[in-house]
C-alpha cells in the first residue's frame, strides 16, 4: 500500500509538472499565434504502466501462505489519427504478464499426513481496443485529453489455479484523463490516469507524425 500511495503521489507531481509546463508552452503559442494540431496529424503514445490493479484472482493469491507475483506492464501503444484539430481516433493496445508462486496446506483426511504444496501460475494478457480522444487542449506542443476505449481482451492462464476462481472477461474497456508535452516538433512525453484497460497510471513516450 505504501509503494502505491507514493507512486501515485509521483504520478501526480509529474502530470502537475507537465501540465504547468504545457500551460506555459500554450501562452507562448497563443502569443507567437502558433497553430494549433491539425486534421491528419498522427501520434503514437508508447507506456509503461506506473500503477494498475493486479486482478481478483491474484488479489486472493496474495494473501495465501508464502506468495510472490510479480507482473511485467501493462506495455502500451496508442496510436491516434486527428479528424479535427480536437478530436481524434486510433487504437489502444497493451500486453501484460504476471507470474507467482505460493504455498497451500495439503489436508489429509485422517489428519495425520497434512503437507505443504508449492503452486506456480502464469498469466498473460493482451488488449486490442478502438480509442476516441477529445483534446481539450490540442497545442502543437501540449495536449490535454479524455480518452475512452472498447475492445477486446485475451487472457491465457497456465500452472495450478486448485482452490482459485478465474475470473476473465473478454471485454475491454477503459476511459482516462491525460496530457501530452513535445519537447520537439515531434518527440515529447506522455502522462495518462484511467480506469479499466489494466493501468490505472500511464506514463511513456509521445511521438508526433
Amino acid at each position: 500500500m505504501k509503494k502505491i500511495k507514493q507512486t501515485f503521489k509521483l504520478a501526480v507531481i509529474l502530470f502537475s509538472s507537465i501540465l504547468f509546463f504545457g500551460n506555459v508552452s500554450a501562452q507562448e503559442e497563443d502569443a507567437s499565434n502558433s497553430e494549433n494540431l491539425e486534421k491528419g496529424d498522427m501520434i503514437i503514445d508508447l507506456s509503461y504502466s506506473v500503477a494498475g490493479p493486479k486482478g481478483l484472482t491474484w488479489r486472493a493469491i496474495s494473501l495465501t501462505s508464502n506468495s510472490d507475483l510479480s507482473q511485467l506492464g501493462p506495455i502500451g501503444v496508442k496510436f491516434q489519427y486527428m479528424t479535427t484539430e480536437s478530436f481524434g481516433v486510433g487504437l489502444d493496445a497493451s500486453f501484460t504478464s504476471r507470474k507467482g508462486t505460493w504455498e497451500e496446506t495439503d489436508f489429509d483426511f485422517y489428519g495425520y499426513n497434512d503437507s505443504i504444496v508449492s503452486r506456480t501460475a502464469e498469466q498473460t494478457i493482451v488488449r486490442v481496443m478502438v480509442r476516441t480522444s477529445w483534446e481539450i487542449i490540442h497545442k502543437k506542443s501540449f495536449q490535454l485529453f479524455w480518452a475512452n476505449s472498447v475492445g477486446f481482451r485475451s487472457s491465457n492462464w497456465s500452472g495450478d489455479f486448485a482452490g482459485f476462481e478465474l475470473v476473465s472477461s473478454p471485454l475491454a474497456l477503459r476511459t482516462a484523463m491525460g496530457m501530452r508535452y513535445f519537447f520537439t516538433e515531434s518527440i515529447g512525453l506522455s502522462l495518462e490516469f484511467g480506469l479499466g484497460g489494466g493501468s490505472s497510471v500511464c506514463l511513456g513516450g509521445a511521438i508526433k507524425l
